[in-house]
């Protein structure tokens, strides 16, 4: 029996498409408007995005933070952007519950609800190039 060119060809477009369903999603939370931070564990438990303007931006660029030291009130909001036209970022606080993505030329805004002190602050992808930073929080 012949089987049909036109099937096998539907066949391998359903099959494609099920997998970038599949791989594209894949359950991470790398979108902030579902509380996560990328899908590698942790998140925004630090304090939810905000929509409003933010106290203080900080800038990912050719693997540097700028600037690498923050000081902010909890509550505050912080804008991280990430200005690389090709690679990703992360703003990352161990054992904190933040772990934001920014992919190129993406932006995202964190309200930071740590207790006061002080926290470094990383990329993942990039702590062996030195993309680290110190944030320290103080009280409203």
């Amino acid at each position: 029996m012949r089987s049909r060119p036109q099937g096998k060809v539907a066949a391998a477009l359903v099959g494609v498409a099920l997998l970038g369903v599949a791989c594209g999603y894949g359950g991470s939370t790398d979108d902030p408007d579902r509380g996560g931070g990328g899908g590698y564990g942790g998140g925004y438990a630090a304090g939810p995005t905000s929509s409003g303007p933010s106290d203080i931006t900080v800038s990912e660029d050719n693997f540097a933070f700028s600037p690498t030291e923050l000081s902010v009130e909890r509550g505050s909001t912080i804008t991280i952007v990430n200005r690389n036209a090709e690679a990703p970022h992360t703003f990352t606080i161990d054992g904190q519950g933040i772990d934001v993505v920014n992919h190129p030329e993406q932006s995202r805004d964190l309200r930071i609800g740590l207790a006061a002190g002080t926290y470094t602050f990383m990329c993942r992808f990039h702590e062996g190039a030195g993309m680290t930073g110190t944030l320290t929080v103080t009280a409203e």
